[in-house]
């Protein structure tokens, strides 16, 4: 009989059978069941960390590659040792050092026991253990086995959104095991490496659901990144021939084709961990049709029961975007982020009304095979018809139909941001409030203070994570968000929660365009402008 832990951490999460949550670690254990896998969130970004010149924003780690952790005060001797990990130099001495130290040492010693280091000022830090799955980095030599071990669990939680996203790791090491979870029914992928190593060696490959339930920072979402890269090429599954062995629920013995030092031909990667995950009840999705590319929004914004359903251009309105949330095995409800209403169907309209968990309102969502990333929309009493469109046309209604097996009846669902992202703005991308206009320019009734951009084509670098005001009387034609998940954007007042482009720019404002940003987020959140 083993310990299953639920515990909560804060910004960073790599933990055994657990949940993160918030700043300081809250661990509660007890005997639940014999299974050793992991339940735990992902947001491993290190936002701010920069040591020997790179920095380390959505966990990049530029120029980390070259010189390994050897080189920033720490060493393979036992990191709790005298002379294994440096309080004045390297990583101990900046926030995102520590920060890295808190998820090697969360995934590295098991759950009861700490590290306990000061930094260059002699403050105290305790970074407690969970997963357990290489306990002699504390005291003792970590060799290539070791490092292997903890670099799978550290890619394993990366997530480059800087979203808590929750997951669920299978491998061959004791300390995580097999067993699989209904309430993670899709295979994201599999991570393997070795961090430690120089050069950098952080790997992965896609499992079968890889598009599946997608969530922000995750494999299957838009994603740059050279904290690893799929060992057999875009879009390489693990099952292929001469990749990884299919082994239970995940996968063992990765090829290394094109080995790099410490490691030599023949090589294999034995240390896997493979990642299954589900829709994220913290985010909003858009829910898009695979032969129009529009997606799924109330008409007029309604939150009337029976309101009609369309399909129209994403615009990041409130009322297209939708909460996937779980009800039972394989089936899922609908929720208008809006509105609050569960998409249902009215003889065949799609419409939206007040959840009472009818079977018109349980979707099982079912990803089509071979065509990763793309669903049919049915309800659970309803196996030959589902929700299809009939043309390409803005505004044009959803309706049941029999085209499951053409993309009039294929949907794509891609995480947009968080929930809590909506309850900050009231407004949307197609309305919202301008204000009493007080003074002469554009932000005169939104913010003080703001800073002037004057060209066109304005690049506004990282945000930080706090407000943002500044404004324009340039001639635009249009934006571009990024990396803005868990924060607003307002122009002119009207309010946007996701990443994307905007061509339809709201009315000029005293000759010009207010940009505001709120407080939170990622700091590396941008805009640009032409």
């Amino acid at each position: 009989m083993h310990t299953i832990l639920r515990s909560k951490a804060g910004f960073l999460a790599l933990l055994a059978p657990c949940f993160v949550a918030s700043c300081t670690p809250e661990m509660t254990s007890g005997v639940e069941s014999a299974n050793e896998d992991l339940e735990s969130q992902n947001g491993f970004t290190m936002n701010g960390f920069t040591m020997n010149g790179f920095t380390m924003n959505g966990f990049t780690m530029n120029g980390l590659s070259q010189n390994g952790f050897t080189m920033n005060g720490f060493t393979m001797n036992g990191l709790s040792l005298p002379n294994g990990l440096s309080s004045t130099t390297g990583l101990m001495t900046t926030w995102g050092g520590r920060q890295i130290i808190q998820y090697m040492v969360k995934c590295a010693y098991p759950s009861g026991q700490s590290l306990v280091k000061q930094d260059q000022y002699g403050t105290t830090y305790t970074f407690p253990g969970s997963i357990g799955i290489a306990p002699e980095l504390a005291t003792g030599s970590c060799d290539l086995d070791c490092q292997e071990r903890i670099s799978a669990c550290m890619l394993a939680h990366v997530n480059n959104s800087g979203q808590h996203i929750s997951i669920w790791m299978v491998g061959p090491d004791p300390a995580i095991g097999w067993d699989s979870s209904p309430l993670y029914p899709y295979q994201e992928g599999a991570y393997f490496g070795n961090i430690f190593a120089s050069p950098w060696q952080g790997y992965y490959c896609n499992g079968n659901d890889m598009a599946s339930g997608e969530v922000p920072g995750r494999l299957g979402s838009p994603l740059a990144s050279n904290v690893y890269v799929d060992k057999y090429g875009a879009g390489g599954l693990c099952k292929q021939p001469a990749a990884c062995t299919v082994t239970n629920t995940g996968y063992t013995s990765c090829s290394d084709p094109n080995p790099q030092a410490p490691y030599a031909a023949g090589h294999k990667w034995t240390h896997v961990i493979t990642v299954w995950r589900n829709f994220e009840s913290t985010q909003m999705y858009k829910i898009c049709n695979a032969y129009s590319g529009k997606c799924l929004g109330v008409v007029s914004g309604s939150t009337a029961d029976g309101a009609s359903v369309e399909q129209r251009s994403y615009s990041g309105a409130l009322s297209q975007n939708w909460q996937i949330l779980y009800v039972s095995s394989g089936n899922y409800k609908v929720i208008n982020v809006g509105s609050g209403k569960a998409l249902d169907v009215s003889n065949s309209q799609i419409v939206q009304n007040t959840y009472t968990g009818s079977s018109s309102q349980l979707l099982p969502i079912r990803y089509i095979k071979d065509r990763a990333g793309y669903a049919n929309l049915m309800f659970s009493s309803n196996k030959t018809s589902g929700y299809c469109v009939s043309n390409n046309s803005d505004g044009s209604l959803v309706m049941l139909g029999t085209s499951l097996g053409t993309d009039y009846g294929r949907w794509t669902f891609t995480a947009v941001g968080p929930i809590s992202s909506a309850s900050s703005s009231s407004s949307t991308s197609t309305g919202g409030t301008t204000g009493t206009v007080t003074g002469t320019n554009p932000c005169a009734a939104f913010c003080s203070s703001p800073t002037v951009f004057t060209s066109n084509n304005y690049q506004a670098g990282a945000l930080g994570s706090g407000t943002v005001c500044r404004e324009t009387t340039a001639a635009l034609s249009g934006v571009n968000f990024s990396n803005i998940a868990g924060r607003t954007i307002k122009i002119n007042g009207e309010a946007y929660v996701s990443d994307g482009t905007i061509s339809a720019l709201p009315a000029k404002i005293n000759g010009g365009y207010c940009f505001q940003a709120s407080a939170g987020g990622m700091d590396f959140a941008s805009f640009a402008t032409w």
